[in-house]
């Protein structure tokens, strides 16, 4: 805690007396619970003095819970307002030394006191997230990053022809290989030859433009759609 958020002396040592009693009923709670069986029909006398600080100290647990619920409601954001709320508490409450208030600062100031890196690791988290969100908002806010790329498009089926040409050469040497080999087995007409391929080239062809076109298509259709949309978001 900072400095100036620091309850006085006089308001640590209730804090700790506080602290100690509430250990010290936990403990005799247990036992009674692990005596329950034994001594669980007999009559039970408590005193008024008694009752009171059992009623305290259900007013400092049922505090305790609400400044969980309140912690657990409250984003890193607005971790200022958190941190005005345990001021206002320990300036206030523990200050003045008034009973139901003093339970009430204490509850909040032995909290902020357990919560320290806990609160440090949700804001790590939350910075982390924060960068997540920045470059997804950059990403859309920039869509014509994603453009049509004609040239490249081009570039690869250029050297996909390149890869068909050579293994058409390929081809033509194992066919003449096969020819010097054995004369005896029929060979492709020269005709025939020119006729797969210009088959091929056809085909090759064809599937070149296809995909230029597709291309375009989809790039045309992200665009009209992006052009359709910017009304709606500047509204």
């Amino acid at each position: 805690f900072h400095p100036v958020l620091l309850p006085p002396l006089s308001a640590q040592a209730e804090i700790r007396k506080i602290d100690d009693e509430r250990v010290f009923q936990m403990k005799l709670k247990k036992e009674a619970d692990a005596e329950a069986h034994i001594y669980g029909d007999k009559d039970k006398f408590v005193t008024s003095a008694y009752k009171e600080k059992l009623m305290e100290m259900k007013r400092w647990k049922d505090e305790d819970r609400r400044l969980e619920e309140l912690e657990k409601a409250t984003t890193v954001e607005n971790k200022k307002d958190m941190t005005g709320f345990y001021a206002n508490l320990l300036t206030k409450n523990l200050a003045m030394g008034s009973g139901d208030a003093s339970v009430h600062g204490t509850s909040a100031y032995t909290i902020g006191s357990q919560r320290n890196d806990h609160i440090r690791q949700l804001e790590a988290d939350q910075r982390e997230q924060g960068e997540a969100k920045k470059d997804g908002h950059a990403k859309s806010e920039n869509p014509d990053a994603e453009v049509f790329d004609e040239e490249a498009l081009l570039k690869r089926t250029e050297e996909s022809d390149l890869k068909r040409k050579r293994v058409d050469e390929a081809m033509d040497d194992a066919v003449e290989k096969s020819d010097n080999a054995a004369p005896e087995v029929p060979a492709l007409s020269a005709e025939e030859v020119e006729n797969q391929k210009r088959q091929a080239e056809e085909k090759e062809k064809q599937a070149r433009e296809g995909a230029v076109m597709s291309a375009r298509e989809r790039y045309l259709a992200r665009k009209k759609a992006r052009t359709t949309a910017e009304p709606t978001g500047k509204q």
